[in-house]
């Protein structure tokens, strides 16, 4: 069998502690529990990609979506949930496929990390296990899906473009040509990341043999790393259409705070103890491999070269690139897993592998436990939240303003984009769809001409707001925004995250539905002062 394949019986992890390969693939697999226990997963954009989701695949059916949407197809380097969920969702059902597509991440990016590790390693390490709760890292949390459906297939590309270092450039460029434009396709940040991996690993290897000259012919073919330039045709192309100013440059105070959110979900002090665990093992794997080279711990440049590049990016990007937020700081969890799977024990550690499989697996299950009820819970208080659909008639607009938590690290109520189920359930119009173009497909058109059209429309206070408004300032924003609604353009006005019992509504809104954190009123402009 070729050494470089994810043969998982003969793993150093298998060896003396855990008894059979199906554990391994248990673990994988026990990533998507939150998904799994949940009707919809309580991602933040998750919904807002719902919503577009239903536009893309029954516009063309659709009379009441035809009313206030359009879609133009486009070729964007954002497109992986959209292309496997084209034939799901006439076989399961739009929600459903979507779950399904969701719950396959995380188990795809954990098989990833394993493979990319076996192919450098040989072995499976213990050091594995601490990149499980990465699967879930906050760009998941986020609903980031086709960036980290990008990031997944990046590192199953990468050990197969190690695997075939010894073919002919012919047949290389003939595998990885299309599997560069594919993960390009994806997302461009996974093909981004592709080439990051590659790339360090190409320099790693040299600086590891000595080859101190590889630098300047990195892309010329006698290396083999030009199939994966394929991309940049497409990429001119795309870029023309590209709207979006980049920002945020050398922002460090952006950068430390995105590096706390990595594990962020709903428990703070897990989350900071998890991550600051994970700091210090890379910490201690350099500190052991290269200050007091001890002999016990290595440090792989094939894999610690690339972590050291996507560090530097970090460093360099600004936190708004183009259409892309959180540029820089998104590419952390991906940066921690890289250098994790770096580090090398050498044989017969068994003490030291046994502590750090038991630290490993202990972190790992109380965070995937954790995760998993929360995520439960969160199902079952947004089921209660879209309860207000039913009181919304098909193909109507809904005006849709919701409290922005800002900073908040907990992502406590996840309800910034919740009223997209109302595209998705009701065939309607919310002002909460993205409108960018080069990057998204549908044109929102329900509202067009009033500054209730598209996100950030809906948040209270604005989308960039740096921390959370006082109770009562927070009402004034609210009840300063109601007043400036459009009344002959909406039917609906559905106010999130905020306690019904706090809005003093005018007399043209009719109260229709309201629970802790939602309250749904119909617009009588008739009712409204002349």
């Amino acid at each position: 069998m070729n050494k470089a394949r994810l043969n998982l019986t003969t793993t150093s992890v298998t060896r003396g502690i855990f008894p059979h390969p199906l554990i391994i693939t248990a673990l994988c697999l026990a990533t998507a529990l939150p998904v799994l226990l949940t009707d919809l997963p309580p991602l933040v954009d998750f919904f807002g990609h719902l919503g577009h989701y239903r536009i893309q695949t029954g516009l063309a059916d659709s009379p009441l979506l035809q009313r206030h949407w359009d879609y133009q197809w486009g070729l964007v380097p954002n497109l992986g949930f959209d292309l496997i969920l084209a034939p799901l969702a006439p076989l399961l059902g739009l929600e459903r496929a979507a779950w399904l597509i969701t719950l396959l991440i995380p188990p795809l990016m954990a098989f990833g990390f394993a493979r990319t590790a076996r192919a450098v390693q040989g072995e499976l390490p213990v050091t594995w296990l601490f990149t499980l709760p990465l699967t879930l890292a906050y760009p998941f949390q986020l609903g980031f899906l086709n960036y980290w459906l990008g990031v997944a297939i990046a590192f199953h590309l990468f050990p197969t473009w190690l695997q075939t270092a010894s073919h002919l450039p012919g047949r290389r460029a003939a595998i990885f040509v299309p599997a560069s434009l594919l993960a390009w396709l994806i997302h461009g940040y996974g093909w981004g990341i592709l080439v990051v991996l590659s790339v360090g690993a190409a320099l790693g290897g040299a600086w590891q043999r000595g080859d101190r000259g590889i630098a300047t012919g990195l892309f010329w073919p006698s290396l083999g790393c030009w199939p994966l330039l394929a991309p940049l045709l497409p990429m001119a192309l795309w870029g023309r259409g590209l709207t979006g100013e980049s920002s945020g440059w050398f922002d460090l105070q952006s950068k430390v705070t995105g590096l706390t959110m990595v594990l962020r979900d709903q428990w703070p002090l897990l989350d900071y103890s998890s991550l600051a665990i994970m700091i210090m093992l890379i910490m201690a794997g350099l500190l052991l491999a290269y200050v007091l080279k001890s002999g016990q711990v290595s440090w792989l440049p094939v894999l610690g070269t690339p972590a050291l590049l996507m560090f530097a990016l970090i460093l360099l990007m600004p936190s708004q690139l183009s259409v892309s937020a959180l540029a820089d700081v998104r590419l952390l969890p991906v940066t921690l897993a890289t250098a994790l799977l770096a580090i090398r024990l050498s044989p017969g550690q068994h003490r030291l592998t046994g502590m750090l499989t038991m630290a490993g697996l202990v972190i790992f299950l109380t965070r995937t436990s954790v995760a998993t009820a929360g995520f439960m819970t969160l199902d079952r208080d947004i089921a209660a939240h879209l309860k207000a659909l039913e009181k919304i008639t098909p193909g109507s607009r809904v005006a849709v303003l919701v409290k922005n938590p800002c900073r908040d690290h907990r992502l406590v109520h996840r309800l910034n984009h919740i009223d997209a189920m109302a595209i998705v359930r009701r065939d309607a119009f919310t002002n909460s769809q993205w409108n960018i173009k080069g990057s998204h497909r549908v044109l929102p058109l329900g509202g067009a001409g009033t500054p209730f059209n598209a996100d950030p429309s809906q948040f209270i206070p604005g989308e960039a707001c740096k921390a959370p408004l006082k109770p009562d300032e927070q009402i004034a924003a609210l009840q300063q925004r109601i007043a400036q609604i459009p009344l002959d353009r909406f039917d609906y006005l559905w106010v999130i995250n905020f306690e019904p019992r706090l809005i003093s509504p005018p007399p043209w809104l009719i109260s229709l539905y309201a629970d802790d954190l939602t309250s749904l009123y119909r617009i009588d402009p008739a009712q409204a002062n002349p």
